[in-house]
């Protein structure tokens, strides 16, 4: 039977079964689900809205964004689909065993290929999806728009993921990964000494808007796929549909063209690049590193030091899971470092404080992110070995404790280093400045808590690669719980703020901290509530 209907008949039979066997639950998430996207259709609606009353500054602005957006998502998803096709693909069990049945290398090849695929680009084409419903209701486009617009989005998904597949087969078959991310690393910040007079010039948001910026020059290249998809969706806006269907060809031949290569290609390095990588990392020998000499601090009990050690180089070893921190929040990083190059700091505290909690909101999805892709499989990653922790000399308490120090600290720490980045390049007011440090501290705490209370709960020890733990219906809970709190937590004290510098609230310092002590209180209380159950669970779980 082909591998693709295996997977979706699995799929099915999983929903299925957990239907039957858990119908109020099944009923709640999908409800959740339906919510989060009515919730961000109509937070887009309201984004829109306000460039639109901006008045034509507004208009330019939703096209230049367009522009950037589209090139930005280019590179995410071969980003992504490079991590996953590594972790799916080439370092996969799975993949072990479709070797060993007759089946030709491009047909393995091409399933993980898909696989890949489905795994990096499912969020983001709900997302242009949602987006596309938004922006026809904002502009008042026929209702065909949004269904035309997805032809676009297909073949450029497939382009961008294509572009991950040969990079990340060119890195595995003749460089290090070590040495590629190091050089890729050298190289950025050669770049930023090149352009560093012209990076800590302060000029205004118009400047930005003008074709002398070279980061928009470089979205409206005419040769680059994810150049044609925004020009194709502006020519469906504006009713061209010479030029539509000119960048539809493009997008599509291109793309069939990238489809027939991927079994090419896979025929000719995809084998070597799994015996460079799946077998030989059982054989390698790991010396005593600077974590070992690191983690003998005497102050540190035994137990929590080996396991803290256990934990940091099994994340260490694995590229496609450090990669993904160091992308996200390198990302973040560069842009809070700019922050003053679009004159914000200069602007009226009422936007200033609208800035910095965007920006809170962004660093804490991206830890709500993180934590249901790195957190929430925890327990599950030690698999059948399990049984070794439970017969341990250890309590499982202390192996829950370090878990969490593990996950808490590392995410807390750049969070928090990054709020204090982008507060300080926008000149925040210091009641701004430590309350939005408090609120990502607490938050980074509670998504945690979360995660990992989840995480013990829904454990299944005979997953053998982490984001089938991910997948489950454990993980989808986790991450609508953690993103609803998100949500809830930023809207309630942005609005507090912005009503008091509008003059709708008088007494800020009041209604704040009896706010801030219930939430703090709430928080709290729900993160032990989730921990304990976890944890209890956890205990009765056989091995």
């Amino acid at each position: 039977m082909n591998p693709l209907t295996i997977k979706l008949l699995s799929f099915k039979n999983i929903t299925f079964f957990y239907r039957r066997r858990h119908p109020l639950k099944f009923f709640l998430i999908i409800l959740c689900i339906i919510l989060t996207i009515i919730g961000i259709y109509f937070a887009l609606v309201e984004g829109f809205n306000f460039l639109i009353h901006l008045g034509g500054i507004g208009s330019v602005i939703l096209k230049r964004l367009l522009f950037i957006m589209f090139s930005i998502l280019f590179f995410m998803i071969a980003i992504s689909f490079g991590i996953l096709f590594y972790t799916s693909g080439v370092k996969s069990k799975e993949t072990e065993f479709h070797l060993l049945l007759p089946q030709s290398l491009p047909r393995i090849t091409y399933f993980k290929f898909w696989e890949a695929v489905f795994l990096s680009s499912w969020i983001p084409l709900v997302g242009l999806i949602i987006f596309s419903f938004a922006y026809t209701k904002i502009n008042h486009l026929s209702f065909t728009y949004p269904f035309i617009a997805i032809f676009h989005f297909i073949p450029f998904i497939i382009i961008a993921s294509f572009l991950g597949y040969i990079t990340s087969l060119g890195v595995l078959r003749f460089l290090n990964i070590k040495k590629f991310f190091i050089f890729s690393l050298i190289l950025t910040l050669l770049l930023i000494l090149l352009y560093k007079k012209e990076l800590t010039q302060e000029k205004t948001v118009l400047y930005f808007l003008s074709e002398k910026v070279a980061f928009l020059k470089f979205s409206q290249l005419w040769y680059l796929p994810y150049s044609w998809v925004t020009k194709g969706l502006v020519a469906l806006e504006e009713n061209y549909w010479g030029k539509v269907l000119i960048y539809l060809s493009n997008l599509y031949s291109l793309s069939a063209l990238c489809i027939i290569f991927v079994p090419l290609l896979g025929d000719k390095f995809f084998l070597p690049c799994f015996y460079k990588h799946f077998y030989a990392s059982h054989k390698k020998t790991y010396p005593t590193s600077l974590w070992d000499n690191i983690l003998k601090i005497k102050f540190l009990p035994v137990s929590l030091r080996n396991f803290l050690l256990k934990d940091i180089k099994l994340f260490l070893r694995e590229p496609a899971l450090w990669l993904q921190f160091l992308v996200f929040f390198g990302l973040l990083f560069f842009y809070f470092l700019n922050l003053r190059k679009f004159s914000y700091h200069a602007m009226e505290p009422i936007w200033k404080n609208l800035i910095s909690f965007l920006n809170t909101f962004s660093v804490l999805c991206i830890v709500c992110s993180l934590s249901i892709r790195f957190v929430f499989p925890q327990w599950s990653l030690e698999g059948r070995n399990f049984w070794i922790l439970k017969l341990a000399p250890f309590s499982l308490k202390e192996i829950f404790l370090e878990k969490f120090i593990f996950s808490f600290l590392p995410l807390a720490i750049i969070s928090g280093g990054l709020i204090l980045v982008s507060n300080i390049m926008l000149e925040s007011q210091p009641s701004t400045f430590y309350f939005t440090l408090f609120i990502t501290l607490i938050t980074c705490f509670v998504t945690i808590s979360f995660s990992l209370g989840l995480g013990a709960y829904f454990a299944d020890f005979k997953r053998d690669y982490y984001l089938k733990a991910v997948e489950s219906i454990g993980g989808v809970i986790a991450l609508i719980l953690n993103l609803t709190y998100i949500i809830i937590t930023i809207f309630t004290f942005a609005s507090i703020n912005h009503l008091f510098l509008r003059g709708k609230i008088l007494f800020l310092k009041r209604v704040t901290n009896t706010f801030l002590v219930l939430w703090t209180s709430l928080s709290i209380l729900f993160s032990f509530v989730t921990l304990k159950l976890g944890y209890n669970k956890l205990e009765k779980k056989e091995y």
